[in-house]
């Protein structure tokens, strides 16, 4: 038996005729979707007799033709620090990573060229997805932001006890159905979503006001500083990519504009930005939040 249908029995477990017959369309579907021409496949499946152990043998073969495929289209890189044995977790969530996309019940926000879901099978990840291909090149490739996150993850990491960013887990490119990134997923809202619906968040608005803001200032600043020692400048510092989470802290998100600061007194002009629209973004934010709940 082969690898892939170890991976699909070990989580599906014993399945009935009713639900391989489920297993076998939805799959079939699910290629057809991505363009491939599965009439074969569908002519051998409509003719075999209704006994689980040929739908099993079935489904081995078309679940070892998903992973061929997809292997010989996809490639994930992972951080560092992230061991065997995740990685081989995440690369048998390749299925489940688009099956996140367009999930409206794990949806988490959007941005003009992109989308963001939660993992239905690890509430501990979320992934990017790119909407808007074109425009989104207008700035950075997936593989770009990627790296410029992963390096300011690593610069900044222990820096800050109340400023951080998420921790990059995977890349994924794939050459048919788009590329994507998996980072750790920031149990909170982004300023700007909090101030549009505070109805939704008042426990959240309670933890902003009880932050010590002058503090929270001099943090981000100090933070967004050693950002810019790391070579990265954000270059979109506003309110909805800084996420508060219920501890009080702020998690920066959303590196698709950053630039690499390639030498000393390059970029100097987006570094000022950086640090201005940070400062000026909390002291907005607080603002807002101060006549909500006054």
């Amino acid at each position: 038996m082969s690898e892939a249908f170890r991976a699909f029995e070990a989580t599906a477990g014993h399945l009935t005729v009713s639900q391989l017959d489920t297993k076998i369309s939805d799959t079939i579907e699910r290629l057809e979707n991505v363009g491939l021409n599965m009439g074969k496949w569908k002519n051998e499946y409509e003719n075999l007799p209704s006994e689980a152990s040929d739908l099993e043998v079935f489904l081995e073969k078309l679940v070892a033709f998903q992973h061929k495929r997809s292997d010989a289209l996809s490639s994930f890189e992972f951080d560092a620090e992230v061991s065997s044995d995740e990685a081989a977790k995440i690369r048998q969530f390749d299925q489940e990573i688009m099956l996140a996309f367009k999930d409206h019940e794990h949806y988490l926000g959007m941005g003009a060229t992109a989308e963001v879901y939660a993992l239905r099978a690890d509430d501990a990840i979320c992934v990017k997805f790119i909407t808007d291909q074109a425009r989104y090149n207008e700035n950075n490739h997936m593989r770009v932001e990627y790296e410029r996150l992963a390096t300011v993850y690593k610069h900044t990491r222990g820096f800050s006890k109340k400023i951080r960013v998420p921790h990059p887990i995977f890349l994924r490119i794939h050459a048919k159905e788009g590329h994507s990134y998996g980072m750790e997923k920031i149990h909170g809202e982004n300023l700007s979503r909090i101030l549009e619906v505070p109805e939704q968040y008042p426990e959240l608005i309670a933890v902003a006001k009880q932050i010590d803001r002058d503090n929270l200032q001099a943090e981000l600043q100090a933070f967004v500083i050693k950002m810019h020692e790391a070579g990265i400048t954000h270059c979109d510092l506003y309110k909805r990519n800084i996420i508060l989470d219920m501890s009080g802290r702020l998690c920066v998100i959303d590196f698709g504009k950053a630039k690499k600061i390639e030498f000393k007194g390059d970029l100097e002009d987006e570094q000022k930005s950086d640090i201005y629209n940070a400062q000026q973004t909390l002291r907005d934010f607080f603002a807002q939040i101060d006549k909500l709940t006054n």
